[in-house]
């Protein structure tokens, strides 16, 4: 079963690079998300969300969403210091930054809070 899964996995991927993006990308890169998980391999969980926040959230026009997968990115890179996804990671995370502002649930301390961890982590991985 967890070969099938796999090949569920990279068969939703595959489908979602042949499309625009749109809605339907976004629920194919979900569904990948969810079955990365179920796998417990942390090299695909981290490839679902990093497909996830480029396609669902910056391309795909759902940036709310990044709430939902950022924190679990932010956790991994602490973790695995010596990744070469960091440089990724920290990328997408000034994007993140940048759009707080937009959602009225997220609080101005909130907002600075993740700044200085954003300079934090930019200084501590160089």
């Amino acid at each position: 079963m967890k070969k099938d899964n796999y090949d569920d996995y990279d068969s939703l991927n595959a489908m979602a690079e042949d499309l625009p993006f749109s809605k339907e990308r976004s629920m194919l890169r979900e569904k990948a998300l969810n079955i990365a998980d179920t796998l417990n391999d942390e090299k695909k969980q981290f490839e679902a969300r990093i497909n996830y926040v480029n396609d669902v959230c910056m391309e795909g026009s759902f940036p709310e969403k990044y709430f939902t997968v950022f924190p679990w990115l932010l956790a991994y890179i602490g973790k695995n210091k010596e990744s070469d996804e960091i440089v990724t990671v920290l990328w997408y995370y000034k994007w993140v930054i940048m759009i707080m502002h937009e959602f009225p649930s997220i609080s101005k301390v909130q907002i600075e809070n993740a700044l200085e961890d954003l300079r934090k982590r930019y200084n501590e991985f160089g």
